[in-house]
């Protein structure tokens, strides 16, 4: 399953992008990034339906420093 997963809230894309890079390995999902700025990040993500969910709500926890206000999955 392939799916757009956007990221909104005050992000820092320095520390975020490595961090979900990290957790899609460990979930054994394939991401691509589409977009990046300090309040959206916006990546594609292949994988299982089941770790793309777990991955979304992963996200929404984000690291430390970072503040997820919406974590939204559209598959496509």
């Amino acid at each position: 399953m392939t799916a757009s997963i956007t990221l909104t809230g005050v992000l820092g894309p320095a520390p975020m992008l490595p961090w979900i890079e990290g957790h899609a390995a460990k979930l054994g999902i394939r991401m691509r990034v589409i977009s990046a700025s300090q309040t959206c990040i916006r990546f594609e993500a292949t994988g299982a339906e089941e770790m793309l969910q777990a991955l979304t709500l992963g996200c929404s926890l984000g690291p430390h420093g970072v503040w997820v206000e919406t974590a939204d999955l559209t598959t496509l």
